[in-house]
């Protein structure tokens, strides 16, 4: 049975509005001409939204609605092709976090009944724009369970103390038993990471956690207040991915060769980019993360060299030695 649009059952509810005592299945039929299961379907579409609810049969035992104090003041969305396509792109963004969980099927709800409020024609449209920007291959498939994410969220936003067992990176630790107190929960690379004072980092500086590492997560009634001043936007912005630490300022100089290929990408908001008389470019960001800022530095390979912070020269020429001596003959 195709579902009902909102602007079919818009007319419907004020059909039903004007009638005190409801309206039958006959009636509607009458009224708009339709067949029986075309208004068995706006109903149900009407009563899953809650703007309709059954009422007493009438004289002849026939089923009656009417509409809903929820369904008074409705409009439909009004939307241009740019919001539309910035929909289309953060629902392909956020398909990889939700692959595989009960959160998948949330997400495709939430997508149709926001669809059921635009025009057909814009429906189309946005068919087509989901076509045109597929999500892009993830090799990493999290399991993270509604629940938990509910709760993970509730604390974050009233906060309140977590109890979580939480299971290392490394695999033959047993799980750790930790109070977070969470502060912060954002994306990276298709995976959740939530900012938590607790566990790992006892101190007042919160430390990353991996919410798919979470086995069991319990939401307590202590409250905290989180640390005066605290903009988890800034904190999350900080860091070059999913790692945190000490701020650092790198330098990293870039050959010729992949000069372009840096300068129009974005690899952090701190970045500032210096071209050279030769076509090299020097790169600047200011950022916590050292594992990840290395990771990003070897992955140019000859073209890249880290100028500043000095102390990490050393780091990354025997992080190179090694791996060449993986490849001699």
């Amino acid at each position: 049975m195709a579902r009902a649009t909102f602007f079919e059952v818009r007319e419907l509810l004020d059909a039903l509005r004007a009638h005190h005592f409801g309206l039958t299945y006959d009636e509607i039929e009458s009224l708009f001409r339709c067949s029986h299961r075309t208004a068995q379907r706006w109903i149900k579409f009407a009563c899953e939204q809650e703007w309709a609810e059954e009422v007493p049969h009438d004289d002849g035992g026939h089923k009656r609605w009417k509409a809903t104090k929820a369904a008074e003041g409705l409009t439909p969305v009004v939307v241009n092709p740019t919001e539309l396509l910035a929909q289309c792109l953060a629902i392909q963004a956020a398909a990889p976090l939700v692959a595989g969980t009960e959160l998948h099927a949330a997400l495709q709800s939430v997508t149709r009944k926001v669809a059921t409020a635009l025009p057909n024609h814009v429906q189309q449209f946005g068919v087509e724009a989901l076509a045109a920007f597929p999500p892009p291959p993830s090799a990493e498939v999290v399991q993270v369970r509604q629940e938990l994410l509910e709760d993970l969220l509730e604390a974050t936003v009233s906060h309140r103390v977590l109890d979580v067992t939480y299971r290392p990176l490394y695999l033959g630790s047993p799980p750790k038993q930790y109070k977070l107190r969470p502060l912060a929960v954002f994306p990276h690379k298709g995976v959740l990471y939530v900012a938590a004072i607790g566990g790992l980092a006892e101190g007042k500086r919160p430390f990353y956690y991996a919410v798919h590492r979470f086995d069991e997560v319990t939401l307590t009634k202590e409250a905290f207040r989180p640390p005066k001043g605290f903009d988890a936007r800034a904190f999350v912005q900080q860091s070059f991915g999913a790692f945190d630490g000490a701020v650092l300022d790198v330098r990293v100089r870039f050959s010729r060769e992949v000069a372009p290929l840096v300068c129009e990408r974005r690899f952090h908001h701190s970045q500032k980019v210096t071209a050279l008389k030769d076509g090299a470019v020097d790169v600047g960001i200011q950022a916590c993360g050292w594992p990840e800022i290395k990771a990003w530095i070897l992955s140019f390979g000859r073209h890249a060299e880290l100028l500043e912070p000095k102390d990490k020269r050393k780091e990354l020429r025997d992080e190179t030695a090694a791996t060449a001596r993986r490849y001699q003959p």
